[in-house]
Order: C-alpha cells, then sequence, then structure tokens
C-alpha cells in the first residue's frame, strides 16, 4: 500500500472568499512521484509535468491534484465531504499502485492549453450561440475540456478555417482512460 496514512487540511480558495466551496490538501508521507505516469495513463484530460512533479485533472465537479508528497480535491461542500472523497481518492490511487504492472505507464508532458492563446482563435463576436457569455468564457472553457468546438457554429464557418485548424491542433484530444480502470468513484 503506497498511501497508508494522511493528513487532510482544509481552506476556502484565496480568490474565493467566503465561497462555500472547499479544498482539501492531503499530506502523505510516502513519495507519490512514482504513481505519477501510472495515474496519467489512467485519468481523462489530465495535465502532467513530470519536471515538477505533478499531475492535475478533472473528474465531474471536482478538479484534483497530485504531487510529490500531497493530492487534493477541491469544490468540497465541508470536512464530512472532504473526509469521504479523500477516503475514496486515497483507495483509487492505492488500487492504481497495486495494478500498475497492468498498467503503461505515460510519461507524456500535457500542459493545458493557454487561455489566452484559444480565445485570439476564436471569432471574438460573443454571440452567445455556444450557451456561455463570451468568447473569453467559451476559450476558458474549451481550454479545460469543458466544451467542444462544435458549439461554436461561428468557428465552423469557411473563413474562420484557418484558425480552425489551429484550435484542433491546440486542443487536441488527450488520451483517455485505459481500459478496465476505473474512475475515481463519485460522491
Amino acid at each position: 500500500m503506497l498511501i497508508d496514512g494522511y493528513e487532510i487540511d482544509m481552506f476556502c480558495p484565496p480568490c474565493d472568499p467566503g465561497s462555500e466551496a472547499w479544498v482539501a490538501t492531503v499530506h502523505v508521507e510516502a513519495d507519490l512521484s512514482g504513481l505519477m505516469p501510472y495515474m496519467n495513463a489512467v485519468v481523462k484530460n489530465g495535465y502532467y509535468d513530470p519536471d515538477l512533479p505533478t499531475l492535475v485533472w478533472k473528474e465531474g465537479a471536482h478538479k484534483f491534484f497530485l504531487r510529490k508528497n500531497a493530492f487534493g480535491i477541491n469544490n468540497l461542500h465541508d470536512r464530512a465531504h472532504a473526509e469521504r472523497r479523500v477516503a475514496k481518492l486515497a483507495e483509487w490511487l492505492n488500487d492504481v499502485w497495486e495494478r500498475r504492472e497492468t498498467i503503461t505507464p505515460d510519461l507524456t508532458s500535457r500542459k493545458p492549453p493557454i487561455v489566452l492563446e484559444v480565445f485570439k482563435l476564436l471569432p471574438r463576436t460573443n454571440c452567445r450561440e455556444c450557451g456561455v457569455p463570451s468568447c473569453m468564457a467559451f476559450a476558458a472553457k474549451l481550454s479545460q475540456g469543458e466544451a467542444g468546438l462544435a458549439e461554436c457554429p461561428a468557428i465552423m464557418e469557411a473563413r474562420y478555417g484557418e484558425n480552425l485548424q489551429k484550435l484542433r491542433v491546440q486542443l487536441a484530444a488527450v488520451p483517455g482512460r485505459q481500459a478496465g480502470i476505473r474512475p475515481v468513484p463519485p460522491d
């Protein structure tokens, strides 16, 4: 077992004072660096930087992170919610670690597209046909994998063809989960 015990620190994000959403940072004694290539192979749309080392991914309403001696989850309701989610996540991380011989590690370094670079390639009409208030907000959703290019009718017009191709390269799909590996359990 890689994660045998942990300590949870909770805080309200400083960028959103008074928020009802909490972040849990979980400190562990184990070095989780060796787990990261396996988790990078398992999670969908993860961003992995082996130089730090860190891995960040999103599942449902939560973002998760994995660092050398810590892991964490955002968008938690309270301490009890955090304790339940942390226990499930620790169990899942241990499961992936135990099954690592059946998983091909992925050492691919992926970083999220820069929102401003995505925005510059969009039509910037703020037409709202994508369902969000502005092209900048849509660029943020694209960069986080929360929206697809097809949701922007304007970018599909022939006059934006070159930008569409550039966006497709920037937003190229990150490899999904390997077969047989379950995602982090839901709430």
